[in-house]
């Protein structure tokens, strides 16, 4: 009966079967390698991410310090007509210390009203906060001051993708 042509073709479709089978195994256990790999790639970049927070952190603090040391030096060197105009000048700059970028970029927007030289290297030191609003707002008043020091961000900014930040170079 093995040697039968029915028998013949049955053990034939199994032994396809079994190819087939193990093939699918094979596709099985490597979609669950993707999958795993995956999943660690997740966790990596979660981890890239936790630590990029905790870098930003630190470096927001330190650029705070950066921004607070040229208020400080810009008070004390800069040239005003009075006591009350140098008072003005530090409530002013002393906004660009708030949590709250609006408050940054509308004190950046002052400073360039009050139109002192004293504003430029506070304003240079601002824009490394990276907000394109504030960085849009610091380069309008660079160019109302006509602050000479800002050409070589004007010439960093040109190229950045908002459109206010490239107009304002320009």
């Amino acid at each position: 009966p093995l040697g039968s042509e029915p028998v013949k073709r049955l053990i034939a479709d199994v032994r396809e079967y079994e190819k087939e089978i193990k093939r699918l195994e094979n596709r099985i256990s490597e979609i669950q390698s993707a999958k795993r790999a995956k999943a660690t790639q997740k966790k990596e970049r979660r981890v890239k991410a936790a630590v990029a927070v905790k870098k930003r952190k630190v470096s927001e603090e330190q650029l705070l310090e950066k921004v607070r040391s040229a208020i400080e030096k810009a008070s004390r060197q800069g040239i005003f007509d009075s006591s009350a105009e140098r008072a003005i000048f530090d409530k002013v700059a002393s906004d660009l210390l708030d949590n709250e970028m609006e408050i940054k970029t509308l004190a950046a927007a002052e400073l360039g009203k009050l139109g002192n030289e004293a504003c430029v290297p506070i304003l240079l030191t601002a824009v490394e906060f990276d907000n394109p609003e504030l960085t849009s707002e610091i380069i309008n008043s660079l160019t109302a001051i006509g602050a000479h020091d800002a050409v070589s961000l004007f010439k960093e900014k040109i190229s950045d993708s908002h459109y206010r930040i490239r107009i304002g170079c320009l």
